[in-house]
């Protein structure tokens, strides 16, 4: 009896060394793994005694959700072994599975799990539930946990204090960086921010040092991008209007990215609004286009922002491939005169700068405007410092004639690079009456006949022009014929 006994604890002691032996190969990975940036969690797979893969945690350098430390190992051994099903193997991994990982450790019939820490906010192996205990999955996977512990917690410690030490570092870095004259509006205020499927990112510019040009960005799906789309705000909006555009674009194929105008958005802003200029701006856009390597692009502008479209393909015309104006609204004569839209729109911008509460100022404006439509142009607006963006209007949104002066060019240098192609890929939408669309007489002879040469739809149904419905249309509009817009 005695002998037996001490036979069983000589083979338990065996399998505790061969463990912490195995457990160090993927704690190897996890330190692999954190030297990449990624969250320190390694992975290793062994059948009988060989080991057949191993891999780490590469969710942000594979951009990839799903990559990991236990699916991309049993990825890698189903290549090595030749089946996915990888029954008589074990799987051993510094961090307690998630339920994403359990349940292709189950699909590949895993037949045991060894992992060093628990994971408190998303382990299924009984840390928050116990999906390898539910009888009603199957098959099972037989799990323990514990195996060299300390060695990876402390590994994940340190990890994610280096972490928030390089956080602090980066915002004492950026707000000494930002301009005297500037103010910074954190990304978590914009509306809708938490809720966006787009990637959020900055571009530091060069063109204004010291500031910074938010945008929005969304890959295709597929391997190769058909087409790259930018999508540019109107007045009062920020690029995550355009955010519902972007899954049906993605999935048809397409590279979509939504800048914010200086001022607007999440991009940085002046403190005065003496300090905007159209051409400045333009020069920011052109910098992001070419940190992005953005080339035959379509334009997808929404209301005032047309001009910035036609100004960037007068100065960019080989870049430019295509334009998309929805409710376009340009600036005219008649705009001009005491009553119209853009003279009552400078008298009730100044108003702006100096009372409380914007949202009863923008029903003033237009009663058309449905609450939730004066809550999200209202809304960016409501502090103090941001209504001097309110006085930038002439500036950021002047005539078509106006900008294009400001940037060196005249009506003719943006008429000859209309080609038929470009036309032929281009198109003004309406949806809602009140636009300063095309198919009205707008006043200026130049701009009459520039704009009755682009193609006019009135496809879109939603008149809720600022809705996510009416932008979710657009973009199933543009997903279909994903490389040309008059299809």
């Amino acid at each position: 009896m005695t002998h037996e006994f001490s036979h069983r604890s000589l083979n338990l002691l065996d399998q505790e060394a061969i463990d912490e032996v195995r457990m160090r190969v993927a704690l190897q990975q996890a330190q692999l793994a954190a030297g990449q940036g990624e969250v320190p969690v390694g992975a290793a797979l062994y059948k009988g005694g060989a080991l057949i893969a191993q891999a780490h945690n590469a969710p942000i350098s594979l951009c990839d959700p799903s990559a990991h430390a236990e699916v991309l190992v049993l990825k890698a051994a189903a290549q090595v072994l030749g089946n996915y099903r990888l029954e008589d193997c074990t799987l051993y991994v510094t961090l307690e599975p998630c339920a994403m990982c359990a349940g292709a450790i189950f699909n590949a019939r895993v037949r045991e799990v060894i992992y060093a820490a628990s994971d408190a906010k998303s382990g299924v192996a009984g840390s928050v539930t116990n999906l390898f205990a539910n009888p009603q999955l199957n098959p099972h996977a037989q799990i323990r946990g514990g195996v060299l512990k300390a060695q990876s917690v402390s590994l994940l410690q340190d990890f994610f204090k280096a972490q928030r030490h390089l956080q602090r570092q980066d915002t004492h870095a950026l707000k000494a960086f930002l301009r005297e004259d500037a103010i910074r509006k954190p990304i978590e205020n914009m509306p809708g921010f938490h809720a966006l499927s787009c990637n959020s990112s900055y571009l530091v510019l060069n063109a204004l040092p010291g500031m910074r040009l938010h945008y929005l960005h969304a890959r295709s799906k597929s391997d190769v991008a058909l087409k790259s789309y930018v999508c540019l705000h109107g007045v009062n909006t920020c690029s995550n209007v355009f955010d519902p555009i972007a899954p049906s674009l993605c999935e048809g194929g397409a590279n979509v990215f939504a800048p914010d105008m200086i001022g607007y958005g999440g991009s940085d802003r002046f403190k005065k609004s003496q300090a905007y200029d159209f051409a400045l701006a333009m020069r920011s856009l052109i910098e992001w286009m070419d940190a992005k390597d953005l080339q035959e692009i379509g334009l997808i502008t929404h209301d005032a922002s047309i001009v910035w479209a036609l100004v960037l393909k007068a100065m960019q015309p080989h870049r430019i491939v295509s334009v998309l104006a929805l409710n376009p609204c340009l600036k005219d004569k008649r705009a001009l005169a005491p009553q119209g839209l853009y003279a009552r729109l400078g008298d009730w911008l100044k108003k702006g700068l100096r009372i409380q509460h914007l949202q009863p100022h923008f029903a003033d404006l237009s009663h058309a405007l449905f609450e939730t439509q004066l809550t999200a142009l209202s809304n960016p607006f409501e502090q103090a410092f941001e209504r001097h963006v309110f006085g930038a209007f002439d500036e950021l949104f002047p005539s078509l004639e106006e900008a294009l002066a400001s940037v060196g060019l005249e009506m003719t240098d943006l008429l000859a690079h209309l080609s038929p192609q470009f036309l032929a890929q281009s198109v003004l939408m309406n949806s809602k009456p009140c636009s300063l669309v095309a198919s009205e007489s707008l006043g200026f002879d130049s701009v009459d006949v520039l704009l009755s040469r682009f193609p006019q739809s009135e496809a879109l149904q939603d008149r809720d022009f600022l809705s996510a419905a009416c932008f979710e249309q657009l973009g199933q509009f543009l997903s279909a014929p994903v490389r040309t817009l008059s299809a």
